[in-house]
């Protein structure tokens, strides 16, 4: 999955994403995303602190393809599941939501990109918009 997909539906003129602000690599592979996820204040902060951002935010997706041979034979669906969590400059987790969407098209590509922007969507309402 490709962060950048999200990054196109988040912007609008209260929210500017910064995407893979962190290399995604190297901080699973120190298990430090697991200690950013579980909500680790101290590691948070310093993070919001030393990017200059206002809000980091963190998920964990999972998706699938299936097909759906009672409507088209060559329909693809992706079921796409985003668990966020919102965390302010002081490290505190202030929001979170888990959102799972659909999305079809005849390619894989473009089922998981229709997912993509029903979630966004969805997250932007949730946890974006009213941000002050």
């Amino acid at each position: 999955f490709r962060s950048d997909l999200v990054n196109g539906y988040l912007n609008n003129e209260k929210v500017r994403t910064i995407v893979n602000l962190i290399d995604l690599r190297s901080l699973k592979a120190s298990r430090f995303f697991d200690d950013f996820y579980s909500g680790n204040g101290e590691l948070l902060r310093e993070a919001a602190q030393l990017s200059g951002v206002d809000y980091i935010l963190l998920g964990r997706v999972k998706y699938s393809f299936r097909r759906q041979p009672q409507l088209d034979p060559d329909l693809i669906t992706c079921d796409f599941s985003l668990d966020a969590r919102l965390a302010d400059r002081e490290g505190t987790i202030v929001r979170s939501a888990l959102i799972s969407m659909p999305g079809s098209g005849f390619t894989e590509r473009q089922a998981l990109e229709k997912a993509v922007e029903n979630v966004a969507r969805q997250l932007s309402s949730k946890l974006l918009d009213s941000l002050p």
